[in-house]
């Protein structure tokens, strides 16, 4: 995604919780897209931080 920051998180191996991981982040839960890939052997969360302009 064009302007966004790619993260991917395997949820098995975190004991943050999801509240936690977006504070952590500083992703914004509501307006930040997010993804949830489920197979048989791991979960993953991939959540897209928009990258800063200014840098």
């Amino acid at each position: 995604m064009k302007g966004y920051e790619k993260i991917d998180i395997e949820l098995g191996k975190t004991k943050m919780s999801i509240a936690e991981l977006y504070e952590y982040y500083g992703v914004d839960e509501y307006n930040d897209p997010q993804d949830l890939l489920i197979s048989r052997d791991k979960i993953i969360l991939t959540l897209y931080k928009k990258i800063d302009e200014t840098k």
